[in-house]
């Protein structure tokens, strides 16, 4: 990868970008200070997003498969505890040793040695660090026009950007494809479940500074911020907790971002020649008897069938039943099946089979029998 400002931001896009930003469209001047500013913010806000967001994804796989390997990390001071946790630190330096050219030496010393990554949080914490000290180590010491041509923007740049910027009157509605990506990329930073509401209700509020921190909270910029606000209703906060619990997203590539930017000043092309009118075509044939629906379904979609659990998958009810009785959270029960906590989430709701491995299977059987000694030791010692 190159691991330069224009290369990690794509700086090639970011004049673009900051002709679609709310910050630049609502101001009243457009000024050349403006548009550098904004560009220095918003390669600042893509770097970390796409750097953060790729070393979770890598942090989560790998830790997963280590855990699958190893076991959970017992809480008795033994060797067998101090061996997980030299491995799971040296798996940490594993993955952030291609980016050295990028982090100071300082920071690799600390955030590879007692890395903690069986602390709930800690895997999001150091890929926000992460991602934060990559931007550190590339604008240190630099001015904000050095940091501009290392994005591949010069002044030349903004000048023609402000002269041919054209203004878009603002549609009223956001497309839902658009709510639906911010969404998504919520639900990829796998937030908080216990204050996720609240932060959805503090980042679509009207308040800027409320927004920023809840926005930084869910792994969302502040122009995401302004779509969820203009789209927000007394039923969004709930609506868009259970989209992100669920799952059920639209993909980010359906987002639509209408051109602000005519470089070439070209006037607008003619409107279409009219087209004849045409006879409206005949009456579909009505199918035969035979075909037609039953009654009371008309204009009702089939749903098919739920598809049949394979042999040894884990039953719906035996997932609750562990999550209750055993009083475990979430994230534990996905790490014992090797999946995210949105899926696990589906499980639990019914949505899909769990169907785990030979060796996620043995783990899940020791975690219940661990149990069931504990509170036969109990139940003897109450006599």
């Amino acid at each position: 990868m190159d691991h330069t400002l224009a290369g990690l931001c794509e700086g090639e896009t970011i004049l673009i970008a900051v002709g679609t930003d709310p910050r630049f469209t609502q101001a009243k001047f457009k000024s050349p200070a403006l548009v550098s500013q904004l560009a220095i913010q918003i390669a600042r806000e893509r770097l970390i997003d796409t750097l953060r967001g790729e070393m979770l994804e890598k942090l989560a796989t790998r830790m997963d498969e280590f855990i699958v390997m190893n076991g959970e990390r017992t809480e008795d001071e033994s060797n067998d505890r101090d061996e997980w946790d030299s491995a799971a630190d040296d798996l940490v330096a594993s993955l952030l040793e291609p980016y050295s050219d990028v982090l100071s030496a300082s920071w690799l010393g600390v955030r590879t040695v007692d890395t903690r990554m069986h602390v709930p949080g800690e895997i999001q914490t150091l890929a926000m660090q992460f991602a934060q000290e990559v931007w550190t180590q590339l604008t240190y010491r630099r001015t904000d026009n050095q940091i501009l041509a290392g994005l591949g923007i010069l002044e030349a740049d903004i000048n023609a950007m402000l002269a041919s910027y054209v203004a878009v009157v603002p549609k009223e509605e956001v497309k839902m494809t658009q709510i639906n990506a911010v969404l998504n990329k919520i639900m990829l930073a796998m937030p908080d479940d216990k204050t996720l509401e609240e932060d959805l209700d503090l980042a679509s509020d009207t308040d800027d500074g409320l927004a920023v921190g809840a926005g930084q909270r869910l792994g969302i910029t502040m122009p995401e911020c302004l779509v969820l606000r203009k789209e927000r209703n007394a039923n969004s906060i709930n609506e868009w907790a259970f989209a992100i619990l669920t799952g059920e997203m639209l993909p980010v590539d359906d987002l639509e971002v209408p051109p602000i930017l005519d470089r070439n000043l070209m006037p607008p092309p003619p409107p279409p020649k009219a087209k004849p009118q045409m006879p409206p075509p005949p009456p579909a044939k009505a199918p035969p008897l035979s075909e037609a629906a039953p009654p009371g379904t008309k204009g009702r979609k089939r749903v098919p069938a739920a598809s049949a659990p394979p042999p040894s998958a884990i039953a719906q009810e035996t997932l609750v039943k562990l999550k209750t009785y055993a009083n475990i959270r979430d994230e534990d029960v996905a790490t014992m099946f090797g999946v995210s906590r949105p899926t696990m989430n589906n499980y639990l709701r019914g949505k899909g089979h769990a169907v785990p491995t030979p060796v996620q299977r043995e783990t899940l059987k020791a975690f219940v029998q661990k149990h069931l000694d504990a509170l036969q030791e109990v139940l003897d010692e109450i006599g």
